[in-house]
């Protein structure tokens, strides 16, 4: 573990993707040190949006399924924090009527915007990439138990049966 006398120092792990699992971002925070930066997976984040605006139950009409798709992904690429909140606030106007969806955004992300809003993002990292679950394969540290190891046995003691 982290401070431990067998813990390694891993300074170039400024951000660790992950796919918005709690299981995952609690090991990660459990694990490497306070300063590095947990990033939500792109991928996972629109694959998240596209399959629940797609999901009938939650009432989004057919035909506006993707501009609320288009209208997400615009507020995720807002480069100023002002600028987010303002798309934040345009959003909430134009889709007033999608209770679910608002619900959903409230509940889900606007929680977590440090995550997955680029102008949160420091130095510009970018979201598209390998997430954990590719990382966890090439572990490769020296200490014992291994970090990468270790998160990865965190992660799956906290994983339902």
């Amino acid at each position: 573990m982290v401070g431990s006398p067998n813990a390694c120092s891993l300074p170039f792990l400024q951000f660790f993707m992950v796919d918005k699992s709690k299981a995952e971002i609690n090991a990660v925070t459990e694990v490497f040190p306070a300063d590095t930066r947990l990033l939500l997976c792109d991928f996972h984040r629109t694959q998240a949006w596209w399959r629940w605006i797609q999901t009938d139950s939650n009432g989004i009409p057919a035909e506006q399924k993707r501009s609320v798709f288009q209208a997400l992904a615009y507020i995720s690429n807002a480069l100023t924090p002002s600028d987010f909140q303002t798309r934040v606030q345009n959003f909430k106007v134009r889709y007033a009527s999608f209770e679910l969806l608002q619900k959903y955004m409230e509940e889900h992300w606007l929680n977590c915007t440090a995550l997955w809003v680029k102008c949160y993002r420091l130095g510009g990292a970018q979201g598209w990439g390998l997430c954990t679950t590719t990382l966890l394969c090439t572990c490769t540290c020296t200490c014992t138990p291994p970090l990468l190891c270790t998160l990865l046995l965190t992660t799956a003691s906290t994983l339902p049966p």
